[in-house]
């Protein structure tokens, strides 16, 4: 039996990415958020299929279409429910959820 992806909600289900971004991982001082409207539609899709296609990002037990997963976190971009955080240090991106608290120093 399948069970549906789990999250806050069902339009945005919860993204855990463990590759780059753990549960109590520190920014670094030199991060910063970049707006997601301040991209190219083709920057961003870019880097949001990136982004869900790493290893270790998680939906559940449910099998969910790339172009679905691509959606959900345009629209929770969209929604200002994440944001996507550049490390210049690292040459890292990567999409946090906006209550993360690794963001509080940015």
């Amino acid at each position: 039996m399948r069970r549906k992806a789990q999250g806050p909600d069902e339009q945005h289900p919860q993204l855990k990415c463990t590759s780059s971004i753990k549960a109590e991982t520190t920014l670094n001082t030199k991060a910063v958020k970049i707006p997601h409207d301040q991209l190219s539609r083709e920057a961003l899709l870019g880097l949001i299929e990136e982004f869900v296609t790493r290893d270790g990002t998680d939906y559940g037990e449910t099998e969910v279409p790339l172009e679905t997963k691509i959606q959900q976190v345009l629209n929770q971009l969209t929604d200002r429910k994440a944001v996507i955080v550049f490390d210049p240090e690292s040459g890292t991106t990567t999409i946090l959820r906006s209550t993360d608290p690794a963001l509080r120093n940015l």
